[in-house]
């Protein structure tokens, strides 16, 4: 829910920033943002989606958030270096209650 919540959020943000109240973004430009953060793993959806906040990015695309990733921290918490520890992490159930 908060990654929904985030991506509310950017897309407002976003099209005051960059474009006041002349935006002219589309029903088929806000889908495929959602399609794109839908794709990614649950912790990097959230880190996607509040990078774009903070940043007022009008896309969001995973490589935007490369740099973050490679970091020992996600989202604020210990992240392990080893791909295996990681990869089992990125597949722990989301707590959506």
């Amino acid at each position: 829910m908060e990654v929904q919540m985030r991506l509310v959020e950017w897309w407002n943000v976003s099209r005051r920033s960059k474009h006041k109240g002349n935006a002219t973004w589309t029903v088929a430009a806000w889908e495929a943002s959602v399609k794109r953060v839908a794709a990614l793993p649950p912790s990097q959806q959230l880190l996607l989606a509040q990078a774009g906040v903070e940043h007022g990015w009008q896309t969001l695309k995973p490589e935007y958030i490369k740099d973050e990733l490679a970091r020992p921290t996600a989202a604020g918490r210990p992240m392990p270096k080893d791909p295996a520890m990681l990869a089992a992490l990125e597949q722990w159930p989301s707590q959506t209650a």
